[in-house]
């Protein structure tokens, strides 16, 4: 026998499971946060079950299913949300409450990805614990109700209609209006219930009567589809099913269900209708209600979805405007973000709907959250109460909204307007627009309110994600930054032990990431411990303060370094220290840099002086020299006056080597540098040297070149080095004798890899000239200072303190290099690279020739020491050449501009008061550009032989002179070569 219908309806509707509590699972270690919820849910009428760890709650678990888990967060072992994770294996749907003391963003993120129902802070409310448990387990009755509603539903209509003839009998039992009907155009009816009273008010002796009151009775806007499809089913002989509405005595309209099929009579009618009409007011109220009420779900289960695989918040917003619009139906969505400056704007983000207008009308708006006419609508009221807000009707509402007139215009009959609200803070609102009146009730409120609760804490876990992810991206530039830094990083513990160390750290020392990470730091301790002060340094770094110091290290292939060192302490964000980091850098190059920088700095201002004094020196040395030589010419060949005078001259010529030297040290002379052979001037000096050293110094000499022993030099300088370095090896072994070795051999800094020691040269071929002894060696206080000026270890009267300088000096000028080598009572070792030319670079071999050239040219001297002046006439005239002189460079431009074509050179000293040498040039080139002239200096830094080429100057004579090379570079000019 089949269930009355109404009965069973009602028994659909009641708990979901009659007689039984909802089973529930409280875990946490903390019992006096345990009972207290155990008994207050057991007093609202559940069934509790306890656990008091992660581990007992899963065991629970998977032995049983319960219909919702509260669990904490944070436990010893396993925390609440793995064994959610592992619940969710074997039980997938079960619902999840989680609380904590302590929420950080990324438990939240989890939280939502693992579909946790709620996420509730510590300290709780019991009250608020019980209603979200209720809603909890409602709404999952609610979804399981309404499935089954709908299944009963439909079976038991359809086996009513297929069982009608059977029970017959029953028929007044059935709560609807059984009917046998004339299948014609007014369907006359044969018989009906009494069940017609109740449902239209008509009496059943009434509706048999009248013939075509069913007609007449039909909804004037149902009444020309169901008498299609009555005439549908007449003609066809198919069932007449349909719901449509009939009016009561009174007018009512009463919407109901037919359903008939035709059945064949051989009586008075050829066919009829059999059917029944069920009165279904109250279901098609159900029904909407229910399909309101399932779209709200399905439109937040879609949103809770969209929530879970969100990972961009602009994209999100606009997914659940369009969610709202596809699923939910509604007429436009919109989602806005107020604005915390003075306008208090509610700016639009995102929004969809079903028409472009809609947009235009979104973005149209000037909706404020300020107690003004632009913020009296819902948008800002909800914003300003942190409450929702409807517009219920908005023809009726139009001052309640801005925009209220073009909303109407649009079809939005109603609105509602929904807060996020995040930290107690409001910053936004959902907006939805239907086209219905009063299209939000109650319980569709209240699951809207839940989405815009749902959807702060979406955009709060994406803003936390993002935030997240652009600090994981900040730390992995970071962390690329530090690997490819040129710095060493070391990062410690505050008891020195290793955590990370960069490959920087690994070039400097040599060890390598896993020799060093987790252990102590022996480096650091090292550091720190130079002076004895390690303790005292570790706690000054752990009250916070930063160590900075140098010292030497040794590295992993046991070659020194000279490291500098920063350890800074490193504090979190509660400002407690946790770790040291160390960052270092090698500066021994560094420190060699300095050292030579310094040497630099202490030769500028003796180089200064030597220029000023070479200047006035060599002036009197070419008076000395110049009336020296014409003396010699006048004296008879043999006679001891000569000899005297060769004494004199040969002294002049040391004199004027001796300032050659001071200028060379200090850089300021310049030298014209050739091709030349360097094993040949070897060879004449060690030559010299065996006539002056004493027997019991061996002498050595040692040249192995592959190819070429070719230079960009000057072989007096060579020499002169050689001179040097070999008189001071000698000195060094006079009291016991010994050992001097020169040896001349290739070099490659490629090759022997001597790059560190030579950092100023460049890669390529070198010869390599080495000045070793078996001498007393030099002090180690003291040879960091053999290279200054006047710096001398020997006794007084021995030594200038020039040798080693006028060598460095050379050297450097030469493009090349020089180091030292010496320990006490073992010796000392020059070595000397320089750069080496090829094989076919030619070789300068400088003529001899006493003679000197004549002439009979016109010629202008100009000087302001008389006594030069009167020593140049005198040397030319004695040529041959016509010679006009002056000591004023004024006078002689005077004298040159009366009458420019009468001479045929013009030679002049650089510095003379007034005007310069070069200044006069330039002036007497303007008169006459084709003019020979000749500049003289004893020594100028700012004019040299490019420069004086440059103004137009044929030759520039270094002062003293020398009579032969000075006629015969007179005659190179005058010729035009």
């Amino acid at each position: 026998m089949i269930p009355n219908t109404i009965e069973t309806l009602q028994h659909i509707s009641g708990p979901d499971v009659p007689g039984r509590p909802e089973h529930i699972l409280i875990v946490d270690d903390e019992k006096i946060e345990r009972d207290p919820l155990r008994r207050y849910l057991s007093q609202a009428g559940y069934d509790i079950d306890v656990a008091a760890s992660g581990e007992e709650g899963l065991q629970k678990a998977t032995e049983q299913p319960f219909d919702l888990i509260l669990t904490d967060l944070k436990m010893p072992g396993m925390n609440g949300l793995e064994m959610i994770k592992a619940i969710r294996e074997r039980y997938p749907l079960t619902n999840c409450i989680v609380f904590t003391a302590y929420p950080d963003l990324n438990s939240a993120i989890e939280a939502v990805d693992l579909n946790v129902f709620k996420y509730i802070k510590k300290p709780f409310q019991l009250g608020e614990v019980r209603r979200t448990v209720d809603l909890c387990l409602k709404k999952r009755h609610e979804a399981k109700k309404t499935e089954e509603r709908n299944r009963v539903l439909q079976k038991h209509i359809l086996q009513i209609a297929q069982t009608a003839n059977k029970y017959r009998a029953l028929v007044e039992e059935i709560p609807g209006v059984v009917y046998t009907a004339a299948l014609d155009d007014v369907r006359n009816t044969v018989f009906v219930s009494q069940q017609i009273e109740s449902l239209l008010g008509f009496s059943q002796t009434e509706w048999m009567a009248d013939p075509g009151l069913w007609c007449r009775q039909l909804h004037p806007d149902d009444h020309e589809r169901i008498m299609a499809k009555l005439t549908g089913s007449r003609i066809a002989g198919k069932p007449f099913r349909d719901e449509y509405r009939l009016l009561s005595r009174e007018g009512r309209e009463v919407w109901v269900h037919d359903n008939a099929i035709v059945v064949k009579n051989g009586g008075m009618h050829s066919s009829y209708l059999q059917g029944i009409m069920l009165g279904i007011a109250n279901r098609k109220l159900m029904d909407e209600e229910l399909c309101r009420i399932n779209r709200a779900l399905r439109t937040l289960s879609e949103c809770n979805q969209a929530i879970v695989r969100a990972t961009d918040e602009s994209d999100f917003l606009a997914h659940i405007c369009r969610i709202l619009v596809d699923f939910g139906g509604y007429r436009l969505a919109w989602i806005g973000f107020a604005e915390q400056d003075g306008e208090k704007l509610v700016r639009p983000v995102a929004w969809a709907g079903y028409e472009t207008c809609d947009e235009e009308y979104v973005t149209s708006l000037q909706v404020t959250w300020d107690d003004t006419d632009g913020g009296n609508g819902p948008i800002g009221i909800a914003i300003r109460t942190e409450k929702p807000c409807t517009a219920k009707e908005t023809q009726r509402d139009l001052h309640l909204a801005l925009g209220s007139v073009q909303a109407m215009e649009r079809g939005y009959a109603s609105s509602i307007a929904l807060p996020f609200i995040s930290d107690a803070q409001v910053f936004g609102s959902l907006n939805i627009y239907s086209q219905k009146p009063d299209a939000f009730n109650v319980k569709e409120l209240r699951l809207l309110k839940e989405l815009a609760s749902d959807l702060s804490f979406g955009i709060e876990v994406l803003r936390a994600r993002a935030e997240r992810n652009k600090s994981e991206a900040e730390r992995i530039r970071l962390v690329a930054a530090v690997e490819q830094a040129a710095e060493g990083v070391m990062i410690t513990d505050l008891d020195g032990v290793v955590q990370y160390v960069n490959s920087a750290f690994t070039r400097i020392t040599g060890y390598a990431h896993d020799e060093v990470v987790g252990q102590e730091s022996a480096i650091l301790k090292k550091a720190m411990d130079h002076d004895g002060s390690y303790e005292i340094i570790k706690s000054n770094l752990a009250g916070g303060e930063t160590w900075w110091g140098r010292f030497m290290d040794q590295k992993k292939d046991n070659t020194s370094c000279e490291v500098e060192m920063t350890v800074s302490p490193v504090k979190d964000p509660s400002n407690v220290i946790t770790n040291l980091v160390a960052v270092m850098r090698d500066v021994t190059h560094e420190t060699t840099l300095e050292k030579q920088l310094w040497q630099a700095q202490k030769m500028e201002p003796i180089a200064t002086l030597a220029g000023g004094i070479a200047h006035d020196f060599n002036n009197i040395l070419t008076a000395i020299l110049g009336y020296l030589q014409m003396a010699m010419d006048e004296v008879p060949r043999g006679s001891s006056l000569e000899s005297d005078l060769k004494v004199v001259l040969q002294s002049s010529y040391r004199a004027r080597d001796l300032v050659n030297q001071i200028l060379v040290f200090s850089r300021r002379s310049e030298q014209h540098n050739l091709p030349m052979k360097v094993s040949p001037v070897i060879k004449e000096a060690l030559k010299l040297l065996r006539s002056t050293l004493p027997t019991t110094i061996e002498i050595r000499r040692n040249i192995s070149i592959a190819s070429s022993d070719k230079i960009m030099g000057d072989p007096s300088r060579i020499y002169q080095v050689l001179m040097n370095l070999c008189t001071n090896a000698g000195h060094a072994m006079q009291e016991k004798g010994g050992i001097l070795e020169v040896s001349l051999k290739d070099a490659d800094l490629n090759a022997d890899g001597d790059g560190s020691k030579y950092p100023e040269l460049n890669p390529g071929p070198y010869l390599e000239l080495t000045v070793r002894d078996t001498g007393c060696g030099i002090n180690p206080e003291i040879i960091s200072r053999i290279f200054d000026p006047f710096f001398t270890s020997k006794k007084q009267g021995e030594g200038t303190g020039l040798g080693l300088a006028v060598v460095y000096g050379i050297v450097k000028d030469l493009k090349g290099e020089i180091a030292v080598e010496s320990r006490l009572g073992q010796g000392t070792t020059f070595r000397i690279l320089l750069p080496r030319l090829d094989d076919n670079e030619p070789v300068w071999d400088p003529i001899d020739d006493d003679s000197l050239p004549r002439g009979n040219e016109r010629i202008l001297i100009v000087d302001d020491e008389v006594i030069l002046v009167a020593m140049g006439r005198r040397m030319l005239e004695a040529l041959g050449y016509t010679v006009v002189a002056r000591t004023s460079s004024i006078e002689a431009c005077e004298a040159f501009r009366a009458q420019p074509d009468k001479f045929d050179l013009v030679i002049s000293d650089q510095t003379m008061p007034y005007m310069t040498g070069a200044e006069l040039a330039r002036e007497l080139l303007q008169i006459r550009p084709d003019i020979p002239i000749i500049l003289c200096t004893g020594h100028s830094e700012a004019l040299t032989h490019q420069k004086a080429k440059s103004i137009g100057v044929r030759e520039l004579v270094m002062k003293p002179i020398i009579r032969h090379e000075f006629t015969r570079t007179i005659r190179r000019v005058l010729d035009g070569k």
